[in-house]
């Protein structure tokens, strides 16, 4: 059982590694587009 509890909290701390990554690398990327279109206009 114990095991079992221990793979569900890697598992999650995993799931909230990949979600802060993936919204550091969107903020990163609208950042980009962002000065790219005030560049433009």
């Amino acid at each position: 059982m114990e095991i079992i509890k221990n793979n569900e909290k890697i598992a999650s701390n995993k799931e909230k590694w990949i979600t802060l990554i993936l919204a550091a690398a969107f903020g990163y990327s609208m950042n980009k587009l962002f000065s790219l279109i005030v560049k433009l206009n």
